[in-house]
Formats: C-alpha cells, structure tokens, sequence
C-alpha cells in the first residue's frame, strides 16, 4: 500500500479536485510552479487558499530562473518582430520579475 499523502500540518490528503485548463495554461502554471521551487500540486493549493508563496533561492529555482529568461528573451525576440505576446506568457515574465524584484531586495 502506497503511504499516505500527509500535508504539512500532518493531515490526510483524500480529496481530489480536478478542473480543466488549455494546453498553454497548463504549461503556463507548471513554468510558475518550477519558478518558485514548490511542485505542482503545492503550487496550486497556495494559489487557490490564497496563500503567501514564499521563494527560496535554491540551486533547483536558480536554474529554472535561468531557463525562463532565456524562454522569456526568445519570446520578446519573436514580439519584437510584429507579433503580440500571449497572456500566459505575459502572465509569466510578470512572475519572473517579480522573483527579480525581490531578490533584488534581498527578500528571497
């Protein structure tokens, strides 16, 4: 028997929810999830109570940072050239900046 998916306050995850997203959402929030180190399902828990999602600089966040801009420099390249920026895409290099910004800080 698979052992029991507990949550950090040690309660039993049972419930299931599950809903339905483009594929470019889909990638859109798995790009966000790997930004902030957390892994999907934590990713969208916080997103969904509304809780504060905290960034820890970590080899793993770092490299993902790094992917992202890179991603995110093709994708103003492509802009540049006459075509408009899609709202995932928009959605995500908000997110990256605002990891900038704070780290920037010194708050991550």
């Amino acid at each position: 028997m698979s052992h029991k998916n507990l949550d950090k306050h040690g309660r039993f995850r049972s419930m299931t929810i599950a809903f339905r997203v483009s594929p470019q959402e889909r990638d859109a929030i798995k790009r966000m999830a790997v930004l902030t180190g957390l892994n999907y399902q934590d990713y969208l828990i916080a997103n969904a109570t509304r809780n504060e999602i905290k960034v820890y600089g970590n080899p793993r966040v770092f490299i993902a940072l790094k992917r992202e801009l890179e991603r995110l420099t093709q994708e103003i390249e492509r802009v540049k050239e006459g075509s408009e920026i899609s709202p995932e895409m928009e959605g995500i290099l908000r997110f990256a900046l605002s990891i900038l910004a704070r780290m920037k800080e010194g708050s991550i």
